[in-house]
């Protein structure tokens, strides 16, 4: 009987142990790992994506304590190596300032950054980054500076249809200066005191009112920049070479509770404002011969809203209020999954990189084939796109920012993209400059073994009376080596056979060495005269040396100061 008990008991067990599922397995060998130290993570996370291609956190509370304590640690060095009273006391003062303006920013009560980024069906990757700090602890400026609460977007109706770029915000200015007088008035550096307290009354004294000024702003401003595809401008850089691209215009747009601002505009702008109903407008005269864009700056004052834009038709466009980006197929592409809600925005147009890459191609294009072949090859990484298109809209919360973002970059992440941006430009001019700053050094290379075969020459003619006899260099090899030069350099910094004649003007020490440059064509031995190499084609000018000196070949700067 109590064998049966036994075996009934040991089968019950491997039954249940059979059955308990792998996860449950894991539970028993292993804990679960909670964090020793408070972190922000799941307040953080609850607003990331989760299953895209891009997902980080960090948490920023050890960052600060590390920030605080190296501060301290700066200021005990500065105040060791000042001795004197006076010194002390501003070194002192200057780090209390420092530590004051890092608290009251409020980039201490960061509590965690987290970012997270997934693919679309329409190929624009969703992006989801968050600034945190924990609720109540929203103290500093950022949290403030920037608007309360998310509303709509009611400044996307003045964007024109041809908009390539477009931002708006909300700011809260007056608030801005009360925190600047208040931080300086603590930091106890005389100097800097006074000049903040000078601000107001020396505006005061030029009939400007600064609070009237600031207090005139409605706390939301923003910038609009359009393309005129049917009005393309056209500036020639060098020969053979124009950029082209279609007419841009731009906007600073603010929105006001009043025309004080306009109107102290009128004031010191000699030009008389016209009226046309509740519309304000003062058109300034651009005194300048004919300009490759389209240029007649137009202040306008109408409702609540003050315009100073690079031409007339720009602000009659806004004020218009046609809805045009908003209707465009293309913001309807980048603005899947985006909230209709927030306290800023920012649009990018693929337009405006398509346009830098045509310019930087056609520059490119002017070096020649081996420009394009490098183009090419550097093309195919495809790290700066043709057509990159951003548009993101940030949130004020009570727990920090939310920034939402849709855009085509190659990489998860949108951080990089003010760097993508300006990579992007720089590529442009780069790629030319580095091209040119690589001939240039094959050309100085060559030069130089121009003088040294020049010098193994020379002491050959003053040892026999005369140049070495011959038609090439390979001819006087033997003549030269090793007695006046251990190895005779015979190519160019191209890859090309120099050239060598001996005897002119019936000379008999008289001599020229020559390159055929970069294209390799030599075009003979009359050539005199020098050159400046601006571009890549500028290369496949010869280079001569006669008799020691250059005839023929670049240009080379002075370094003596005149």
């Amino acid at each position: 009987m109590k064998k049966i008990l036994s075996l009934v008991v040991i089968v019950v067990f491997c039954a249940a142990f059979i059955m308990m599922t792998p996860q449950q397995m894991q539970a028993k060998k292993t804990k679960k790992i909670v964090s020793a130290e408070k972190n922000s993570f799941a307040e953080v996370s609850k607003h990331l994506i989760p299953g895209g291609d891009y997902y980080m956190y960090m948490s920023a509370e050890k960052t600060v304590k590390f920030v605080e304590k190296l501060l301290g640690f700066v200021k005990e060095i500065a105040l060791e190596e000042n001795k004197k009273p006076g010194e002390k006391k501003e070194i002192a003062a200057a780090f209390r300032l420092l530590n004051s303006l890092l608290k009251n920013t409020g980039l201490f009560e960061i509590s965690g950054v987290g970012s997270s980024s997934i693919l679309m069906k329409n190929g624009f990757n969703h992006e989801k980054s968050v600034v945190h700090h924990y609720k109540g602890m929203d103290k500093g400026l950022m949290w403030h500076i920037g608007g309360e609460t998310p509303h709509a977007f009611d400044s996307q109706a003045l964007l024109p249809a041809n908009t390539v770029f477009a931002g708006f915000g909300d700011s809260n200015l007056p608030y801005l200066w009360e925190w600047i007088k208040k931080e300086v008035a603590a930091s106890g550096i005389p100097k800097l005191q006074q000049s903040v307290q000078m601000v107001e009354p020396m505006m005061q004294s030029k009939g400007i009112d600064f609070k009237a000024i600031i207090g005139s702003l409605a706390g939301k401003n923003g910038i609009i920049l359009t393309f005129d595809e049917g009005n393309i401008c056209k500036i020639p850089v060098k020969k053979n070479f124009t950029i082209e691209f279609p007419n841009p215009a731009l906007a600073l747009v603010y929105y006001v509770k009043d025309d004080t601002i306009f109107n102290l505009m009128n004031k010191f702008i000699p030009i008389q404002a016209q009226e046309e109903g509740k519309t304000k407008k003062i058109v300034i005269p651009i005194p300048l011969g004919k300009l490759p864009v389209t240029l007649s700056p137009t202040i306008v004052q109408s409702g609540n809203l003050l315009i100073i834009a690079s031409t007339g038709k720009l602000a009659n466009d806004i004020l218009a209020r046609t809805n045009g980006l908003v209707k465009s197929a293309e913001f309807k592409n980048l603005s899947v999954h985006m909230p209709n809600k927030g306290n800023s925005y920012h649009f990018l147009s693929s337009k405006i990189f398509k346009t830098l890459y045509d310019i930087q191609y056609k520059a490119i294009a002017m070096t020649g084939e081996e420009g394009k072949k490098k183009f090419a090859a550097f093309d195919k990484l495809d790290i700066f796109p043709k057509n990159l298109a951003f548009y993101s809209v940030k949130q004020n919360t009570p727990e920090g920012f939310v920034y939402f973002s849709n855009h085509n970059l190659p990489f998860g992440g949108s951080s990089i993209l003010p760097a993508m941006a300006v990579g992007g430009i720089v590529a442009a001019i780069a790629i030319p400059n580095f091209l040119t700053a690589q001939q240039k050094g094959k050309q100085k290379s060559t030069m130089g073994d121009m003088k040294i075969i020049s010098m193994a020459v020379e002491a050959y003619t003053t040892d026999k009376g005369h140049a070495p006899k011959g038609n090439s260099l390979h001819e006087i090899k033997a003549e030269l080596e090793p007695t006046y030069i251990k190895h005779l350099p015979m190519n160019d910094a191209w890859g090309h056979k120099f050239h060598y004649r001996q005897g002119m003007d019936g000379k008999k020490d008289a001599y020229c060495i020559g390159s055929g440059a970069k294209d390799g064509v030599f075009a003979g031995w009359e050539q005199q005269g020098f050159f400046v190499c601006k571009e890549v084609k500028a290369f496949n000018n010869d280079i001569i040396l006669c008799s020691g000196a250059f005839v023929h070949g670049p240009k080379i700067k002075s370094s003596k100061k005149k």
